[in-house]
């Protein structure tokens, strides 16, 4: 009974200590103010990304090519944007769980790590914003010389042209000539609004390219007056709905759909029967499992790029070996799940089904370790349906594969089961010791050496790998082969 007595207060009181230790860090009680300050110098750090592809973009008509510094620099903050939306997303949830003025927390512990989380991409961002001032941004491509052959002059030429501009600015004509139109592409024209009588004018279009324009609201309702509209590509555009009547489109084969952040719904997308390819990647519509049961009746679907935000969706989706079987890209973030919910795993053994996957993001997100031993490999077939454990490769289209944030992983052996990969970027991942594990790696038999194709990779925000392999970090973008080795060195 005695050492009961006694067993309780000392309990108390290093539950009591270890409080004040996490208090004292300041990653609480300074919240409120890094979180200001992480939105402040993102947008600042934004606007500088802007200034430098702009100025990028005008010299390349220069024949000027971007250096390479410059192109890591711009895709290391391509990287740590998404980080910050992902974090200032939750930063409403995390808030209402300070306490007492905001020096404590009704949950320390994860209150704690999110804190950590903020400051530690603060540093990232100021030190990114400090790299961004370029002396040089390009350098002079070589170009051949070009012989000026002397050309006959077409005989009435300008006239004609002239005639032809001053007819297209009347009233109400321009429009109609462009009637015959079969192919009309008009990405990159800072067009913001699309009327209804101009698409009206276009019946015969079997190809509308309208991407990387800032065209505000939506499509207008005669879209379903394009019957023979096979070919949409509205990519990269502020569109927040698609109209009903675009469900009438019974011919539209391909939509791309990518980068559209503000469109809220695809509602009725499973009535576009013929439809082959479908880009939804990095929209702002997420397959949840209302929106995987659309695309379950889209029967001729051969291409999907979709990001997937639920365990729910992701289950759902890879539950259809079809849908798997088309996926071209994934991006897996956790956008809207506060950190005190308990959340499953996702198993990537789930991705095995995903045959012909190219690319693969995944933010934010907890990973159980993936198993390399016999019993895996086995559960591969070959194309007869026959066991083919000689067959190791699982990933055989995968490509590009971007891994930030990860929880549950010490190392990336499964990587290996991806032999065409081309680039790999991780980072901010605490509990990455390595990337290949010896042991691990001595389980995959009959491989030939991996990583042949790899032509980048970026590791940063790993301190474990940078404590123990400063080394392999500094000389990752060297050769493939022997990029492999230092890893596994």
């Amino acid at each position: 009974m005695g050492n009961c007595m006694s067993f309780q207060p000392s309990c108390d009181a290093t539950l009591d200590r270890a409080i004040r230790v996490l208090c004292s860090k300041g990653y609480i009680g300074n919240l409120k103010k890094n979180l200001r300050d992480l939105q402040r110098e993102t947008e600042d750090l934004r606007a500088i990304q802007d200034v430098v592809k702009n100025k990028v973009a005008r010299e390349k008509v220069k024949h000027r090519h971007m250096l390479k510094p410059v192109q890591v620099w711009l895709t290391r903050v391509e990287s740590i944007n998404t980080r910050a939306d992902d974090i200032l997303s939750t930063s409403p949830a995390q808030l209402q769980k300070l306490c007492l003025c905001g020096i404590c927390s009704k949950n320390v512990c994860l209150s704690y790590s999110y804190g950590r989380r903020v400051f530690l991409l603060l540093e990232e961002v100021k030190k990114l914003k400090s790299e961004g001032n370029f002396q040089e941004l390009t350098e002079l491509t070589m170009i051949c010389e070009v012989v000026e052959r002397p050309t006959r002059t077409t005989v009435g030429q300008e006239e004609m042209l002239e005639t032809a501009w001053e007819r297209l600015m009347e009233e109400d004509v321009g429009i109609y000539m462009c009637s015959q139109l079969t192919t009309l592409l008009l990405q990159k024209n800072g067009l913001d609004y699309l009327s209804g009588e101009f698409i009206q004018s276009m019946q015969k279009l079997v190809v509308l390219d309208l991407s990387r324009n800032d065209i505000i609201g939506g499509l207008p309702e005669q879209i379903s007056e394009l019957a023979s509209l096979q070919y949409l590509d509205v990519s990269y555009t502020n569109i927040r709905q698609l109209p009903a009547s675009f469900r009438g489109l019974k011919k539209l084969t391909h939509v791309n759909l990518t980068g559209t952040e503000r469109l809220c719904s695809i509602r009725g997308i499973s009535k576009l029967s013929s439809l082959t390819s479908l880009k939804l990647l990095n929209s702002k519509v997420h397959g949840d499992v209302n929106l995987v049961k659309e695309l379950q009746h889209l029967e001729h679907l051969q291409v999907l790029t979709i990001s997937i935000s639920t365990d729910s969706g992701l289950e759902e989706l890879l539950g259809d070996q079809r849908l798997a079987k088309c996926i071209d890209s994934l991006s897996i973030r956790r956008l809207n799940i506060t950190l005190d919910v308990q959340l499953r795993p996702i198993y990537l053994s789930l991705l095995m089904s995903m045959e012909n996957l190219r690319h693969i993001n995944v933010t934010n997100i907890d990973v159980s370790e993936i198993d390399t031993n016999e019993n895996w490999r086995k559960s591969k077939r070959n194309s007869s349906g026959l066991h083919n454990p000689t067959v190791p490769y699982f990933f055989t289209n995968l490509s590009t594969v971007g891994i930030v944030d990860l929880n549950g992983m010490t190392d990336l052996t499964w990587l290996l089961f991806a032999p065409n990969l081309v680039k790999l970027h991780v980072g901010n991942s605490e509990e990455v010791k390595e990337i290949i594990n010896k042991k691990k790696a001595k389980k995959v038999t009959g491989t030939s050496p991996p990583f042949q194709k790899l032509e980048m990779i970026l590791l940063e925000g790993l301190p474990k790998l940078e404590k123990n392999s400063e080394t392999r970090v500094s000389q990752a973008e060297k050769a493939s082969l022997k990029c492999y080795k230092r890893l596994t060195s």
